[in-house]
């Protein structure tokens, strides 16, 4: 078998390569980030938020980031923008989420199925931090509140004549009679009215507070009544309004 022998030189060169290839990838891997070429302020404008919120629904906040480049405030794109939020009155900042800017600095941000009931204040906030060979400087936007609500729906509605007197019941639940997601039962106070046959007016019938365990309302006037009836549970607390009528004789 035939023996190669390479002399000391070679040896050394290719060690030498060796580590020059090691010491080039090291190099690449812990390299710092490039000094930014331009540092530009930042403002965050047009904040949207909505000020009552459903929570069965999509909760969005939108805005406009912008970069002060010389005189002019132009589109900020690719900036990354944090949204935070409190309760009112003492509660501290927390992060919901974050959110990257569109090329003309547009801001979207969605979130559904978050529960959580009150009011609140938002803000969008862009923390320093470079884009390519660009670094933004910081900014806040306005703080916008929002007041976080559970729908309601009137279900069961039932008008009934019993022993010659009227008797009107109703469940208040915050998914339709047809079934949902529900996030709370709902209290507070239900008013009854009556309308007889033939006549404009509305009279009030009485009020009754839902039932701890299904949300149940009624109320029992006396005398058999023909009309139109309506439930009106007023938006109060936590939960939004809602109605409904029912027609009986």
């Amino acid at each position: 078998m035939r023996v190669i022998r390479l002399s000391a030189a070679a040896v050394v060169m290719a060690a030498a390569a060796v580590v020059g290839v090691t010491a080039a990838s090291a190099s690449a891997a812990t390299a710092p980030a490039s000094s930014p070429a331009h540092v530009y302020p930042t403002r965050v404008i047009d904040v949207a938020v909505p000020a009552t919120h459903e929570v069965h629904s999509t909760f969005k906040i939108t805005g406009i980031v912008q970069a002060k480049t010389g005189a002019a405030w132009t589109a900020a794109p690719s900036v990354t923008v944090g949204l935070y939020y409190h309760a009112l009155p003492k509660g501290t900042w927390v992060k919901a989420g974050s959110a990257k800017t569109t090329s003309k600095g547009a801001l979207t941000w969605a979130v559904s199925g978050r529960v959580m009931f009150g009011h609140f204040v938002w803000q969008a906030r862009v923390a320093t931090q470079q884009v390519g060979s660009i670094e933004y400087k910081w900014s806040n936007s306005k703080i916008r509140p929002s007041f976080w609500a559970d729908r309601t729906y009137v279900t069961h509605f039932v008008a009934l004549h019993i022993d010659g007197d009227t008797s009107l019941g109703a469940i208040m639940q915050d998914y339709p009679a047809s079934g949902g997601v529900t996030y709370k039962n709902v209290s507070g106070v239900a008013k009854f009215y009556w309308r007889p046959v033939g006549s404009k007016t509305w009279r009030y019938l009485g009020s009754s507070h839902t039932s701890s365990s299904i949300g149940g309302v009624s109320v029992e006037p006396a005398g058999t009544l023909d009309g139109t009836f309506q439930i009106v549970f007023p938006a109060q607390g936590i939960f939004l309004g809602s109605s409904a009528e029912q027609s009986l004789g």
